[in-house]
């Protein structure tokens, strides 16, 4: 599955992680999530910009209710424009937004990453003595 098929299917989410041990050269964030029993991560990699507004103390997972994809909003051109001359290029041609909103607390999350650095993996999962192995399907 593609992140578009992955985010149709009122996927749960269950983890994040914020990759930045090289800021700068590696800005990722991944989610793991649940669809139809098979767990998918979906990785974004050359990530400029991640805004989350996440409500708990919901005993409920986030399952993931409709996704925004398209371009950089006008709020967020005024925050690239404002880091063109850091990055000494202009990137927001390159770049794509993903807002994902969630239910059943209604919250968001907005990725700004380049178009061309977006991963989904499937995984398997089987446990052993209480111990989890994974495996990447290919």
């Amino acid at each position: 599955m593609d992140i578009n098929d992955v985010l149709k299917h009122k996927a749960i989410i269950n983890e994040f992680y914020i990759d930045r041990r090289a800021a700068g050269v590696v800005d990722s964030f991944l989610m793991k999530l649940t669809v139809d029993g098979k767990v998918y991560s979906i990785h974004f990699n050359d990530v400029f910009k991640v805004d989350m507004k996440m409500n708990f103390g919901i005993v409920a997972g986030d399952v993931v209710n409709y996704v925004v994809k398209g371009c950089i909003q006008e709020k967020d051109k005024d925050f690239f424009e404002k880091w063109n001359p850091v990055l000494g290029q202009k990137i927001i041609s390159d770049l794509i937004s993903y807002e994902i909103h969630l239910l059943p607390a209604g919250s968001t999350i907005q990725i700004i990453a380049k178009k061309n650095a977006i991963e989904t993996r499937a995984w398997s999962w089987l446990i052993v003595k209480d111990i989890k192995y994974r495996k990447l399907y290919e």
